[in-house]
């Protein structure tokens, strides 16, 4: 298993005196592969360090180039599980950028999975598919990351028969509200409807003699909350749990 992982923990330590190609030929001896400057070209490309970044000696390099020297290092031997601790720390914006790309276009290789532990939450909202929260050693919350706000279209509307409109909507499949009144009679709806599609309520409704007597638009927008109210909540409920509340 371990011959199939790679891994980068914060940051890399490698022989500052030393270039970049260099670096990787003398890790591929450590890690038991034969010394082959051609796919150590191949390593430096895939990351961001071909050309004259290869020859430059390591303690030279700035911060963004030693990560992705780091992740090259990671990548010998075409490991299926990358395990990246804090792989964007110290960076500088354009660095997260760079780093965060890199990522995201290794963990889109076929047959690869990675593994990235971050305490910068953005970051992983911007770099990974799923998320898993360890709260004192424990895994207390887990899931898609997508955190992007969805759009729901519609339209409200009035009708000269509510209540029976209500009922022949709901039958015909529409997803649909009622506003009511104190008798808790409906005095009007709201039709949850694909863009564009409000259209289609008042031509379902004409079917039985029912008409609008008011018409508008409904637009509203949902989101599941982001990572970081997801963490703080997955860390209350935990919290809340251990000290006995309710």
């Amino acid at each position: 298993a371990l011959a199939r992982t790679g891994s980068l923990i914060s940051r890399p330590l490698l022989w500052p005196h030393l270039s970049c190609r260099d670096n990787l030929l003398c890790a591929q001896g450590i890690y038991g592969e034969s010394s082959d400057q051609n796919s150590v070209d191949q390593l430096l490309a895939r990351v961001g360090l071909e050309g004259g970044a290869a020859n430059r000696k390591f303690g030279q390099c700035s911060t963004g180039m030693k990560q992705r020297l780091g992740i090259a290092t990671a990548l010998i031997g075409s490991p299926d599980l990358l395990l990246l601790d804090e792989p964007t720390t110290g960076l500088d914006p354009e660095g997260m950028v760079e780093i965060r790309e890199l990522i995201k276009s290794l963990g889109n290789e076929p047959g690869r999975t990675i593994i990235m532990s971050s305490h910068l939450l953005h970051e992983v909202e911007l770099t990974c598919d799923r998320y898993a929260i360890i709260f004192r050693g424990n895994l207390v919350g887990q899931g898609e990351v997508a955190a992007q706000p969805s759009a729901s279209h519609g339209v409200q509307i009035r009708t000269t028969d509510n209540p029976r409109a209500l009922e022949f909507l709901q039958g015909k499949g529409w997803q649909v509200k009622a506003e009511t009144d104190r008798a808790g009679i409906p005095h009007s709806l709201q039709v949850t409807t694909p863009d564009g599609a409000e259209w289609q309520v008042s031509r379902d409704l004409s079917e039985i003699g029912i008409y609008p007597l008011e018409m508008a638009p409904l637009h509203s927008v949902t989101t599941e909350g982001t990572l970081e109210e997801k963490y703080l909540a997955a860390v209350g409920r935990t919290e809340s749990d251990q000290s006995g509340g309710p």
